[in-house]
């Protein structure tokens, strides 16, 4: 079997961005039971901070009902800057 889907070292890295820490602690968990390296953020420009400080990461989750910041404007600035 032939896996279309690479990761750095074999580990899948995820960046969540929520600004309600039980979110974050709840999918972390979740991430972390299923051997998933997990970096969080509670707001958009700390998430865009841990990646342009060169974080790896595989797949974004973010809320984009956030209160304080327009989510899609984040995720704009997060492909900008990775080029995905």
């Amino acid at each position: 079997m032939v896996s279309l889907i690479t990761f750095k070292n074999n580990v899948l890295t995820a960046l969540l961005i929520d600004d309600d820490e039980l979110i974050l602690d709840c999918l972390s968990e979740f991430l972390d039971v299923n051997e998933i390296k997990v970096h969080t953020a509670s707001e958009g420009t700390e998430g865009i901070t841990k990646i342009s400080n060169g974080i790896h990461k595989d797949l974004v989750i973010i809320d984009i009902l956030k209160a304080n910041q327009d989510a899609l404007e984040i995720i704009r600035r997060i492909r900008d800057f990775t080029g995905e």
